[in-house]
């Protein structure tokens, strides 16, 4: 059973597709950027500006935006994790307007304004 994880593990890509960076001076750079689903994806924009171009990792501090050719949107914001500090990570945004709403991991935040995300619960 380890043997064909190890094989799994050997034969795995990157799936890079086409995107572009917003830099914090508000610069587009477009290229491809690595698609993950799950948490990889809010931690860290993986950027190349061609497909035989070295990787260039951006952690959220250091862009302000991400997108991909299919309109798919993740923008830097801080978000305050609950018994931890507050994180700056990649929020997918879902609606963008006068409220906008955004996903991050498995939760959904609003933000009016630019005042912050706010957590949406169903209490």
């Amino acid at each position: 059973m380890a043997f064909l994880g190890l094989v799994k593990l050997g034969i795995a890509q990157d799936d890079f597709r086409q995107a572009y960076v917003i830099t914090n001076a508000g610069d587009t750079t477009f290229g491809f950027v690595a698609y993950s689903e799950g948490r990889q994806i809010h931690r860290a924009c993986r950027f190349k500006s061609a497909e035989d171009e070295k990787i260039v990792i951006h952690a959220p501090d250091q862009i302000r935006a991400f997108g991909f050719a299919n309109n798919t949107f993740f923008e830097s914001k801080v978000v305050k994790m609950e018994n931890q500090d507050d994180q700056s990570v990649f929020v997918q945004a879902k609606v963008r307007g006068f409220v906008s709403l955004f996903r991050f991991d498995y939760e959904y935040y609003v933000e009016k304004d630019n005042g912050g995300l706010q957590l949406l619960s169903n209490e």
